[in-house]
């Protein structure tokens, strides 16, 4: 079902979103290190906006239409788009907070 498997994907970028802030929190490690986490920042990124994805597939079931695995993809490309042009506008607030920012994340690297 595409909406147990968006909702895993959201637990998926939870679960790294957490552990990436906690590690951002400590001093930068070896050039490895780092990579990794950058790795991780970028999957998390892609997972980020998994609601918006919940949310098509929730309207189109609730109007009684299918949507394909290829819409599907087409959307998710563009609603990663989206958190990234968001990422770039909010990078201090977010910072300031300790917030998930993929921008942070290749500064911290860079």
């Amino acid at each position: 079902d595409y909406v147990q498997a968006t909702l895993d994907v959201g637990f998926e970028y939870w679960t790294l979103e957490r552990r990436l802030i906690a590690e951002w929190k400590r001093p930068q490690g070896d050039a490895a290190h780092e990579d990794e986490l950058l790795r991780s920042a970028c999957r998390a990124s892609a997972c980020k906006s998994f609601d918006y994805s919940v949310l098509a597939l929730l309207v189109a079931g609730l109007t009684g239409r299918t949507v394909s695995k290829e819409m599907m993809l087409f959307l998710g490309s563009c609603f990663q788009l989206v958190e990234i042009e968001d990422d770039l506008k909010d990078y201090e607030k977010d910072h300031e907070k300790g917030a998930f920012n993929i921008y942070a994340a290749f500064v911290r690297r860079y």
